[in-house]
């Protein structure tokens, strides 16, 4: 699915929300993951100018999207459907 497709999908669900379970999409930005190391781009130009460029002044750990997924999985968001969800430290997608 492409993002946009996905992103369609979530606004979509709104109109459905009375039979449909809570729809969201969560959009990480740059996390330092086994994928990212592997490429070699966890380190050097690439990451700094990421780190330069995010409010944050870093690159996510995957704990930081876990939190945000956990959140929204959980209870305490029961009011929270068809919405997008950023997280990348700030930064603008």
């Amino acid at each position: 699915m492409f993002r946009a497709d996905f992103l369609g999908f979530t606004s979509k669900s709104v109109e459905h929300s009375r039979y449909l379970p809570r729809v969201n999409s969560l959009n990480p930005g740059i996390v330092e993951t086994d994928g990212l190391r592997a490429s070699g781009l966890h380190e050097g130009a690439f990451r700094e100018q990421q780190e330069k460029t995010t409010p944050l002044g870093r690159i996510a750990q995957p704990d930081d999207i876990a939190l945000a997924a956990t959140f929204l999985a959980g209870d305490d968001a029961r009011w929270i459907t068809g919405q997008v969800i950023i997280a990348a430290g700030g930064k603008r997608m």
